[in-house]
């Protein structure tokens, strides 16, 4: 499918319309990751705590050994969910690009196919991100590193010649850490947007690879920070409407009045809380439901425009060379 209008809306049109007809493909996967991850997890982290650690007590420092097993158990859990949330969203972005990548070019869109596609291929795209770290936060990272050494020092040895020397010096590289870092996330973030989109099309993960995604954006940071402007704009815009339209469609009234006056240290009057909030309500849940749906949409829209993007930036290179050649 080559693309007839390469204008922001043209191309947001596309995008919608290639989802429309494929929402099996595209936002049910998105909406079980996200229903799991941003609704259902918070949930059971939230039940946990209420239920089992005694949250009132950690201000008077009285956190027991019952307490502390709980607390612990939690972060431990929390930490293996947040590998598994890594692990399974590296895999979905190159299912839902590799299957946008057929459907463009009118090929078979087999669901098994791209699944095994994706899992085959996380190692590899594991391994590029060293690519992008190294483009955009390498020397950043060991400027903060630096200031981290001297900062120690400083702290070990108050007492040494030149102490007030060292401090200034740390003062500088923690400056232009977070300067260098800051234009090269701007920028060079920017300049990279495609490399994901590089490597899947073709199916090579290679630093070579890497670098010629950046021929694609080579004097088009304008260009790319435009369409990724209107299109976070357009997507909050819309997504704003309709979750305003669930919150009246389905409303939840929330009363926060316990935690602002600190009524929530006293046990009775938080259960109380618990057992009335809508929060907790089947109401609530489902709003999540529909609210978590708008943002699977989202999602999904988001990567289709991009890689409809990717392919315009491509082909405008191709020209380029073609009439160079000639």
């Amino acid at each position: 499918m080559i693309q007839e209008n390469n204008t922001f809306l043209g191309r947001f049109e596309s995008s919608f319309n290639i989802m429309k007809t494929n929402v099996a493909l595209f936002v049910a996967p998105v909406f079980l990751f996200q229903l799991i991850f941003h609704v259902l997890l918070p949930l059971f982290f939230t039940t946990f705590f209420m239920s089992y650690v005694d949250i009132w007590s950690w201000e008077l420092g009285a956190i027991d050994q019952k307490n502390s097993f709980y607390i612990s158990f939690a972060l431990t859990l929390g930490l293996f969910f947040f590998i598994l949330y890594v692990s399974i969203l590296v895999p979905l972005n190159i299912y839902l690009i590799y299957i946008t990548k057929n459907l463009i070019h009118k090929k078979t869109v087999n669901f098994k196919e791209s699944f095994i596609f994706s899992i085959k291929n996380i190692w590899n795209i594991f391994n590029t991100y060293w690519y992008i770290f190294a483009y955009t936060l390498l020397i950043p990272s060991l400027l903060f590193i630096t200031w981290g050494i001297l900062f120690v020092c400083t702290l070990l040895f108050p007492s040494i010649d030149y102490i007030g020397v060292i401090k200034n010096i740390s003062y500088l590289f923690i400056g232009l850490s977070v300067i260098i870092g800051l234009y090269f996330l701007i920028y060079r973030g920017i300049r990279s947007t495609f490399w994901l989109y590089n490597a899947i099309d073709k199916n090579i993960y290679s630093k070579d690879n890497f670098k010629e995604s950046l021929k694609y954006t080579k004097n088009k940071w304008w260009c790319i920070f435009k369409n990724l402007f209107l299109l976070s704009m357009l997507i909050s815009l819309i997504s704003w409407v309709v979750q305003s339209f669930i919150k009246v469609l389905l409303p939840v009234q929330s009363d926060y009045s316990i935690f602002l006056s600190g009524e929530y240290k006293n046990p009775e009057i938080l259960i109380q809380y618990i057992q009335q909030s809508t929060h907790f309500s089947i109401i609530s849940f489902l709003k999540k439901i529909l609210e978590t749906w708008v943002s699977s949409i989202a999602f999904s829209l988001t990567i289709i425009f991009m890689y409809l993007l990717f392919v315009y930036l491509k082909q405008e290179l191709d020209n380029r060379a073609q009439t160079d050649d000639l």
